[in-house]
């Protein structure tokens, strides 16, 4: 996720990491103030080897999103997008394990 931001992020832009701990879960947000991720393609970018029409340009081959959100999954998470206004805001939340 900081591997998209950073790739993403206006020149000399911002990017942002906060950690919530919760009593059964973990809450990692990653978020940045680039151009962001249109809603019809966000259930998309999770999706290995797919390339948005904004990401053709650049290097990576469409498998990072989908791998982060393998290991939610694993962990009995989510990876969820939100509006960053401007840019994008990516949560991937995890199950505490005891």
């Amino acid at each position: 996720m900081i591997d998209n931001a950073l790739e993403y992020a206006q020149e000399n832009g911002e990017v942002a990491v906060s950690l919530c701990e919760r009593e059964e879960r973990v809450d990692i947000t990653v978020s940045d103030d680039g151009p962001g991720i249109p809603a019809g393609e966000r259930t998309k970018v999770t999706e290995r080897f797919y390339r948005g029409d904004r990401s053709r340009g650049t290097p990576g081959v469409g498998f990072g999103l989908a791998l982060v959100k393998a290991v939610a999954t694993l962990r009995q998470g989510s990876l969820d997008f939100a509006d960053n206004e401007p840019g994008l805001a990516a949560t991937m939340t995890i199950r505490r394990t005891t």
